[in-house]
Formats: C-alpha cells, sequence, structure tokens
C-alpha cells in the first residue's frame, strides 16, 4: 500500500513537515483520505495543495464544490499560509494553465477546445470552472499574491501544482508538448518572483 510506505519514508528521512503537491488521486473525497491517513500514519504536520486531477469530478459533482470542500479543509495551503517558524512560510495554491507555455503557432481559440490530433484533455471532460482556463489562472495567481501578503516579513516558499517558470516546460519543438504545454503552467505567477 502506497500509504504504508509513504508514511514509512517519512519516518525514516525524520521529516517534520509534509507537503503534497497535487495530483493525490482522481477523486477529491479519496484525496482527501489519503492526507489524513498520513497525518495519523506519520504524526506530523502534513498540508497540500490540490492538483488538476484532484479536482476531476466522475459523478457530476460540480468543479465549485470539489473547491469549496478543498478551501473548508484546515490541510490545505490556498488562503491559508503554513507558519514554519518566524523566519519561514509557505503559501500554497493549486494554480491553473493560463496556455502561455504553448508554442505561438497555436492560437488561442485552439487551445482553449483542449483536443489535440484525436486526444482531448482530460481536464475538459472533468472539471469545469464555470470560466476561462486564463481566468482560472489570474485568480489564483491573485490569492497566491493575498497569501503572501499575510505572511509579508517572511522568507516564503511558494508551491504551486502548475509550472510557474517556463524553464520547466517541456523543451520545444516537441511533436507533442508543442501543445501540451499549454496545459502544464502559467505565466501569472512570475510576478510573484
Amino acid at each position: 500500500q502506497y500509504t504504508e510506505h509513504l508514511a514509512q519514508l517519512v519516518k525514516q528521512e525524520q521529516l517534520d513537515l509534509l507537503v503534497i503537491a497535487g495530483d493525490i488521486s482522481n477523486d477529491h473525497q479519496q484525496s482527501y483520505i489519503f492526507i489524513q491517513q498520513m497525518e495519523v500514519l506519520t504524526g506530523i504536520d502534513v498540508r497540500f495543495i490540490p492538483g488538476n486531477h484532484d479536482y476531476w469530478s466522475t459523478d457530476g459533482t460540480s468543479t465549485q464544490v470539489i473547491h469549496d470542500f478543498f478551501m473548508s479543509k484546515p490541510e490545505q495551503l490556498m488562503g491559508n499560509p503554513y507558519i514554519i517558524n518566524d523566519e519561514w512560510a509557505i503559501v500554497g495554491n493549486s494554480g491553473w494553465y493560463d496556455y502561455s507555455y504553448a508554442n505561438p503557432k497555436y492560437s488561442l481559440d485552439y487551445l482553449e477546445r483542449r483536443r489535440f490530433k484525436g486526444a482531448t484533455w482530460q481536464d475538459k471532460v472533468h472539471v469545469d470552472w464555470g470560466m476561462p482556463d486564463r481566468e482560472v489562472s489570474r485568480k489564483a495567481a491573485e490569492l497566491a499574491e493575498a497569501d503572501m501578503k499575510k505572511v509579508q516579513g517572511r522568507n516564503i516558499i511558494l508551491i504551486t501544482h502548475v509550472v510557474t517558470d517556463p524553464s520547466f516546460k517541456v523543451p520545444m519543438p516537441h511533436r507533442i508538448f508543442d501543445y501540451s504545454n499549454a496545459f502544464i503552467g502559467t505565466s501569472d505567477f512570475m510576478k510573484l518572483y
């Protein structure tokens, strides 16, 4: 069982804190159960941010309901920075993609379709924010900035699920990632560094 193996590794490494940056599972309830189990098995603080897969719904639960579920949990970091000590704090945000890392040969309209060579980006099927992805990305960056102000004066460790530095995108040209890089990150967080 993965949970027990990770808990054993946490103890072996004598960690004081475990932060998970999302994609725990494809079900929000299961993702949170995992966080709770890790806290019990390790005896340390476990904090997390949901990844895009944690927001997936296969039973008709709305993305907003799933987001509200996560936001109600004390272990998640969005809107809830973690103070390590007088000098350090952790700010976390899932972020979302703004398509800026795609090859510029693809139009915004084409990227927003989230279909490429017969395949569908599965967030299109399982996540519906009720607003364009680029707006979700912008709002995520604004929340992260507000959280950073809450812990101003400390060194801040910023944790995101999506890539926020373009040097971490898959190098192009690439037959798949010229397109798929659109969905791995955002440029909206660059102003926070």
